[in-house]
């Protein structure tokens, strides 16, 4: 039930990413082109392919970043969010990593974000110390 419950929570996240982002980080014209729980273009795994390609990052990474839940782009920026209806220490620690990784696949600017129902002490202490904003939605 709780695995339905976070791919419910997952998808109104990728519905609302875009507004989410512009509310909270105050970044316009964002688009998702990549969400866990949706069909997509196929642009991330296009771009990771072209990143490990080049040599810039290795296979591994490549599967790391498409483990992310939502990746959002707009000209010069992208943004790297995870998604849980409570977000953790892990789950901060999960976006600063593959937001990493992002950036250094695409040699551009990369934001990490969390977004939640809620977030623990442990999370917010941790997107302090990691430079990932925490986005709250309510279910």
């Amino acid at each position: 039930m709780n695995r339905l419950m976070g791919s419910d929570y997952e998808r109104k996240a990728a519905r609302r990413a875009s507004r989410l982002v512009q509310r909270h980080m105050g970044v316009n014209d964002m688009r998702v082109i990549y969400a866990v729980t949706t069909p997509d273009d196929d642009q991330l795994p296009k771009l990771l392919d072209q990143a490990v390609s080049a040599g810039r990052i290795v296979t591994g990474d490549a599967d790391e970043v498409e483990n992310t839940d939502l990746v959002l782009n707009c000209p010069g920026l992208y943004i790297v969010a995870e998604v849980s209806v409570t977000l953790d220490g892990k789950d901060i620690r999960r976006a600063h990593k593959r937001a990493s990784l992002l950036a250094q696949a695409t040699e551009e600017p990369v934001k990490a974000a969390a977004i939640g129902t809620r977030a623990l002490d442990s999370a917010v202490r941790s997107a302090a110390e990691h430079d990932v904003n925490i986005m709250i939605l309510h279910e």
